[in-house]
């Protein structure tokens, strides 16, 4: 039965022996051809992928909210500096004089006097 390998063998690659085609099949290359290299790295592999395009989702749905949260900023920084000059405007003498002037009350034309207490030293 040698005998017939070795005539299959020449008939396939002329000049190799069994101990050549032996040599060949136990090669480095036909080890990382073997299924049971390859499943692992492919499985290994799509980890890695899977694991890229959730890090991909995240990132674009990060980046969004951040464009929402920066637009919002703008529009509160907007409103309250609005608040503050509207604030501002009403906190003013003039506005507050005219203001209490509805009520009955008037604005004093003279300082106030200042009330000292006989014998108190200065």
């Amino acid at each position: 039965m040698a005998e017939n390998e070795e005539e299959l063998l020449e008939t396939r690659n002329p000049g190799l022996t069994a101990e050549d085609d032996a040599e060949r099949r136990n090669s480095a290359w036909s080890r990382m051809l073997k299924m049971e290299v390859w499943v692992p790295f492919g499985l290994l592999t799509f980890v890695l992928l899977l694991f890229y395009i959730f890090n991909q989702h995240h990132a674009v749905k990060a980046l969004k909210r951040k464009d929402q949260l920066k637009t919002r900023i703008k529009e509160l920084r907007a409103e309250y500096i609005s608040i503050q000059s509207d604030l501002m405007m009403r906190s003013k003498q003039s506005e507050m004089a005219e203001k209490v002037s509805e009520l009955g009350l008037l604005e004093l034309r003279k300082p106030p006097v200042k009330l000292e207490k006989p014998g108190a030293k200065k």
